[in-house]
């Protein structure tokens, strides 16, 4: 019993900066993910400048639509996605700076295929 008390009292300390480290990581990456959120949204408004450039053959309106329905629904699954993992992720006491992480990439790609879409418009 003194060796089992010991060892548990020895990963404590280990635990705890493990928990510590992980929850300062989830927090930065959880700024990082609110930035991109931020850009991507701001950056979807410019879409409709790119149909500027239309001839007379006219502009794909449906991409563009698209290209906002990818960029905004994407944004939103990406920021309840990693609300939701992070709390599932904290309350099993797993990793949580994954979710985070998920959500700032999720965001980068869905960007980028909503200017790819958006560039397809005009």
């Amino acid at each position: 019993m003194t060796s089992m008390s010991h060892d548990r009292a020895g990963e404590g300390p280990q635990r705890s900066t493990r928990r510590t480290i992980d929850a300062v990581v989830t927090a930065l990456f959880i700024i990082v993910t609110i930035v991109f959120a931020a850009v991507a949204f701001f950056l979807s408004l410019l879409f409709p400048m790119g149909m500027d450039s239309c001839g007379p053959a006219g502009c794909q309106e449906g991409y563009l639509t698209a290209a906002f329905a990818v960029t905004w629904g994407g944004i939103a699954v990406a920021v309840v996605g990693t609300v939701v993992g992070v709390v599932t992720a904290a309350q099993r006491r797993v990793m949580m700076w994954v979710w985070p992480l998920l959500g700032a990439t999720t965001i980068a790609v869905v960007l980028i295929v909503g200017l790819n879409l958006a560039e397809r418009a005009g």
